[in-house]
């Protein structure tokens, strides 16, 4: 028996009850390493059935291009100083 899940699906925009998130927005995120926010721009959003799911966020540490994908709307702040 297969259970018809629902699909993930990429998106260029989202809202939630607490942001509107964008592709190409600029966004600070908190990341685990560093243990710190840090600045990067969203390049992806996944949704599942109007859900937040997860975005990928492409930004420069240490003098490199790095990508980061977060699952947690917790993890991110749409209003970067």
């Amino acid at each position: 028996m297969q259970d018809n899940l629902p699909a993930f699906t990429n998106v260029n925009s989202l809202e939630t009850p607490t942001a509107l998130y964008t592709v190409g927005k600029n966004i600070k995120f908190w990341d685990m390493t560093e243990r710190t926010w840090l600045k990067g721009k969203i390049t992806s959003i996944t949704q599942c059935e109007g859900y937040f799911v997860s975005v990928t966020i492409s930004h420069q540490n240490f003098r490199k291009k790095r990508e980061v994908h977060i699952n947690r709307e917790d993890w991110l702040d749409t209003k970067p100083d």
